[in-house]
């Protein structure tokens, strides 16, 4: 990472010293450097898809009123896409403030909010199927996410953010994001409006780890109070006890490879209350540089020739030919997603992997 961002340095210094200027954000003056912001852009997904478990520490602001803003902190800790937990401090702008923790163990996700009069509430919610959402969808990878998938970057130039060395891009006419020299990650965003600050976010803290400590993630550590509880109707198991409920017996992969298998079981919570609707198998892999989501469901119509059983591919997904079997994917910066056929079973198979990476492993599904 260093070597390359040393590469990336040397051509900044050569496109500032090219003058070669153009209007930019907010009517500012931006360097061109097209190739460059292009370069960083990928870095930062890759960067982040690879950085495993990690910990941070975030502020938000959002302006609420003429001069007025909320500031929300939070303290982040990912150990993988089934442990992790957020707590978050809101603040209003004028003195009050409310807490929460949101903690993820296993298939058991539990949500507590203090309110500005004490009260605790605790929220648990049982047998939730696995996921990939908070890996992508979180304060930290919300921000990655407005990098890789923004189209016309422009190069702004280069400012230190809280000492640190760092480039400035424009992703849009209101929207400028910061990108630290050593992490290739966002370190801070802001959102304009005729050139005042709306929202703006900050990495204070980032830190990438080989493990989490078991106990930071411990549920025995949460705030007590008022507890309520939901089913989501996972049943963790193992592929051959699913066949009755699911009526087919789910692939696996002949290779996982360096990934691990996760949690892995049926998910009945989509079935309607008169039976209408199909479970789904639902199954997790990780591993050193990123995480896998197998969802496997009966499919609703014949094989296609062609194509798979599903309606939700892009119109920028192409296709190739795996195993004999047609298959569709495509990669945008952000994450991998494979979709297939086999017989009357619908697969999906997405990912933090590289889609070549992804690609593999679909094929390995027996």
């Amino acid at each position: 990472m260093r070597t390359k961002r040393t590469t990336m340095r040397t051509l900044m210094t050569a496109v500032l010293l090219s003058g070669v200027v153009a209007l930019g954000v907010q009517g500012t003056r931006a360097v061109s450097g097209h190739a460059f912001a292009s370069e960083i852009q990928r870095e930062a997904g890759a960067s982040y898809r690879a950085a495993g478990s990690w910990r941070a520490r975030i502020e938000q602001r959002e302006l609420v009123g003429k001069g007025v803003y909320r500031t929300t902190r939070s303290r982040i800790i990912v150990a993988g896409p089934a442990r992790y937990r957020v707590d978050l401090w809101e603040s209003t702008g004028s003195g009050g403030e409310t807490a929460s923790t949101t903690l993820r163990d296993g298939d058991t996700l539990y949500t507590v909010t203090t309110t500005g009069d004490g009260e605790t509430r605790v929220h648990v919610l049982e047998n939730v199927p696995p996921d990939l959402g908070f890996v992508m969808d979180n304060p930290l990878g919300e921000r990655v996410q407005d990098v890789v998938r923004a189209r016309g970057v422009r190069l702004l130039g280069r400012e230190a953010v809280r000492g640190r060395g760092a480039a400035k891009l424009g992703l849009d006419r209101d929207q400028v994001v910061w990108i630290d020299d050593e992490t290739s990650l966002p370190v801070k965003e802001q959102h304009l409006s005729d050139g005042v600050v709306v929202s703006e976010t900050e990495i204070l803290e980032f830190e990438s780890e080989t493990s989490i400590p078991a106990g930071e993630l411990d549920p025995g550590t949460l705030q007590e109070g008022t507890r309520t509880v939901e089913d989501l109707g996972f049943s963790e198991c193992d592929p051959p006890e699913a066949f009755e409920t699911l009526g087919f017996r789910p692939l696996g992969p002949a290779d996982a490879g360096p990934l691990t298998r996760g949690i892995a079981g049926v998910d009945t919570g989509s079935l309607a209350a008169d039976g209408a609707g199909r479970p789904s198998w639902v199954e997790q892999y990780e591993g050193p540089h990123g995480c896998v989501l197998i969802t496997q469901t009966l499919a609703m119509k014949p094989v296609a020739d062609d194509l798979p059983d599903v309606t939700d591919i892009p119109e920028t997904a192409a296709t190739t030919q795996v195993n004999g079997r047609p298959v569709s994917y495509y990669d945008d910066g952000w994450k991998t997603v494979v979709f297939f056929q086999e017989a009357d079973i619908s697969v999906c198979v997405e990912g933090t992997l590289g889609i070549d990476e992804l690609l593999a492993f679909a094929a390995s599904l027996r």
